[in-house]
């Protein structure tokens, strides 16, 4: 009888086969997590990705400082209009203020 028929009634049959497969994937993941060619090309992807995400965070960066006094500039403004309304509604109440802007 062949091997792979024996002690069909214990199970042993059907789990050999997967420990096999799980075996043999195991070790060609290990023989390729230790091969240095394939450590070189993951070590210079990650250098890669790296580098470019550094470049990318300076340009955020710079971006930031150079749009910073115009944004405050422009909150600036804004608070200044908010103060204008403010000053409005303190004259001329809300209802007035509505009338005016529906016309």
């Amino acid at each position: 009888m062949p091997a792979r028929f024996r002690d069909v009634g214990s199970g042993d049959a059907f789990r050999s086969p997967a420990v096999s497969v799980e075996q043999q994937l195991i070790a060609a993941l290990s023989r390729n997590l230790l091969d240095e060619t394939l450590e070189e090309e993951r070590l210079s992807e990650f250098t890669s990705q790296l580098k470019a995400r550094i470049e990318l965070e300076e340009k955020l960066a710079h971006e930031a400082v150079s749009n910073g006094s115009q944004l405050k500039e422009e909150r600036s403004e804004l608070q200044i209009r908010a103060g204008h309304l403010v000053e409005a509604i303190e004259q001329h109440g809300i209802s007035s203020l509505r009338h005016n802007f529906r016309r």
